[in-house]
């Protein structure tokens, strides 16, 4: 791994690091993730806070009005919640500090989840990508194996996203970020 690299991860180590110090002190988000070197690849399965909507009866509009402390923050990279027949929303904030917006690819490496509706910040609300195993479109934004979103997050801002997920079979949950050359290259 090139000295650069290992820098940047270091870097994010301690970012996370001081960022889950305070976040728990203060409230049940996880930290947002600090775009470093968004042409690595990256797990942010510790960026998530999940919570099990055990109906299912919940909108985007209901989840994001709940209190912090309604959500779970992930300590693993992949989220493992057994058989159930619950909804699951998951929320993910990306941090951009530099000059320039950074776009993304999010990935979601689990075709078998029957349901997964991706939310992401719109100029008139929500906008909403919906796929899985149980609709018309089994894709994310890019027709690939995987759930794939495209993402940008604004120069010097954190962008919040959300994920609705649920599952006929056991429910696993991960996610994965990449620049989206460095996503084209890897794939080819």
């Amino acid at each position: 791994m090139p000295v650069d690299g290992r820098l940047a991860r270091l870097l994010r180590q301690v970012v996370l690091l001081v960022l889950l110090a305070v976040s728990h002190a203060a409230h049940a988000w996880a930290p947002p993730f600090p775009i470093i070197d968004a042409g690595e690849r990256n797990s942010l399965g510790l960026y998530l806070a999940w919570h099990e909507d055990v109906d299912g009866k919940l909108d985007i509009d209901a989840v994001t009005r709940l209190k912090p402390e309604a959500f779970t923050v992930s300590e693993h990279d992949i989220l493992n919640f057994g058989y159930r027949r619950s909804t699951i929303w998951l929320r993910v904030a990306l941090q951009n500090t530099h000059a320039n917006d950074e776009s993304l690819v999010l990935e979601v490496p689990h075709p078998s989840l029957a349901e997964v509706d991706f939310y992401r910040p719109g100029a008139d609300g929500w906008q909403v990508s919906r796929g899985g195993t149980a609709s018309e479109r089994i894709v994310g934004d890019i027709d690939y194996q995987h759930y794939l979103y495209r993402v940008t997050v604004p120069a010097g801002s954190t962008s919040v996203f959300w994920f609705r997920i649920r599952s006929d079979l056991a429910v696993d949950f991960s996610l994965m970020a990449e620049a989206p050359d460095s996503f084209s290259r890897v794939q080819s």
